[in-house]
């Protein structure tokens, strides 16, 4: 998994979850543009025209995937990527958005734009919005192994 600008809650939720490390290989947070370029490599990194973007988040997904090291007789390999821009104290001209894509096998399964509405929506907080960013990721997994599963039946 790779992740970055919000949607952190859902690193506490997995890793406290028993057996977890049996499912997951790693979990990355490239948080400065420099890490991320090297995570998704820079010259596709500079074609993106925005790091919260729908692109963003699949090549994200994308490069969580390729970069999967683990055990090679799983039935399938999930890559996830989020890439988020959350409530924030200083002037934003975008909205507050979470962007997640979920890659299994290779292929993109499934894809969500979360929009907090209003410019520096005050409705949520900074936390109330990583939670709910959080939660949305679990949902898109899940609903991508679904997908999965009766794609396989």
């Amino acid at each position: 998994m790779l992740i970055t600008g919000g949607g952190m809650s859902i690193i506490t939720d997995l890793l406290t979850t028993a057996g977890a490390a049996a499912h997951i290989d790693e979990i990355n947070i490239p948080y400065a543009s420099h890490t991320l370029s090297n995570w998704i490599g820079v010259p596709r990194y500079n074609e993106i025209k925005s790091s919260v973007s729908k692109e963003m988040a699949t090549e994200m997904a994308n490069a969580a995937y390729d970069n999967f090291e683990g055990d090679q007789d799983c039935a399938f390999f999930i890559g996830i990527g989020v890439t988020a821009a959350l409530r924030t104290s200083r002037a934003r001209h975008s909205a507050d958005q979470a962007f997640i894509s979920v890659v299994i096998n290779g292929e993109e399964v499934t894809f969500h734009h979360l929009l907090f509405t209003g410019t520096n929506n005050y409705l949520y907080t900074r936390i109330e919005q990583d939670r709910m960013v959080g939660d949305t990721v679990v949902s898109e997994v899940a609903r991508a192994i679904r997908k999965m599963v009766n794609m396989d039946s």
